[in-house]
């Protein structure tokens, strides 16, 4: 496969390590997937870069970029109590 899109899952930390795992299995594969993780909630989208991280020289290690989408349109309801 070429992408691996990994999107709307991280929502506690230990759900964001499990994927850390699963993402750590698709950058072993040859020849390497680009990997595309999304967490447009904001929840725990960097919790899982420790996971992934384990084992990596510091100089290797992923990282998270934020962006914003401005050509797209969503909906969703922001709960405050769930923040």
């Amino acid at each position: 496969c070429d992408v691996v899109v990994i999107a709307d899952v991280l929502y506690n930390e230990r759900l964001a390590s499990v994927v850390g795992k699963r993402c750590q299995e698709v950058l072993e594969r040859k020849p390497r997937p680009r990997l595309l993780v999304t967490d447009s909630q904001r929840f725990h989208g960097t919790d899982f870069l420790a996971e992934i991280n384990k084992g990596r020289e510091v100089e290797d290690a992923l990282s998270w970029e934020s962006g914003l989408l401005t050509n797209v349109t969503g909906s969703g309801i922001l709960i405050k109590e769930d923040q």
